[in-house]
């Protein structure tokens, strides 16, 4: 990956004093920064603030990152209960897949308890 630098685009840490909520600062030269913003293309332009390891000084540059892979991956589909072969049949009473009982007159109601 190239490293891509914004014309015009100028980030600052924050200055003495600022408050806490304060990140930093950005400052645009604008025919600058203009003629860099027309000149790319797609509806997008991210860019990843970054510190210098040398110096400390702060800069913008661009985030040409793209996923792989076809996009977001697929949520498993879901099988509803009444599709799957392998369920039990609690009102038949061999829990086999043969004829069910088709009604609560049809089970064995000599249960022990």
């Amino acid at each position: 990956m190239d490293n891509k630098f914004v014309d015009g685009f100028f980030v600052k840490a924050p200055r003495a004093g600022a408050p806490e909520f304060v990140k930093g600062s950005v400052s645009l030269k604008r025919e600058e920064f203009m003629r860099w913003v027309a000149a790319q293309e797609g509806e997008w332009i991210n860019l990843d603030v970054k510190e210098s390891a040398k110096s400390g000084k702060w800069y913008a540059q661009v985030n040409d990152w793209k996923p792989t892979g076809g996009g977001m991956p697929q949520m498993p589909t879901f099988t509803p209960p009444s599709a799957n072969p392998f369920k039990l049949d609690v009102l038949n009473t061999t829990n086999s897949p043969a004829e069910p009982v088709k009604s609560f007159d049809d089970i064995d109601d000599s249960i022990p308890f």
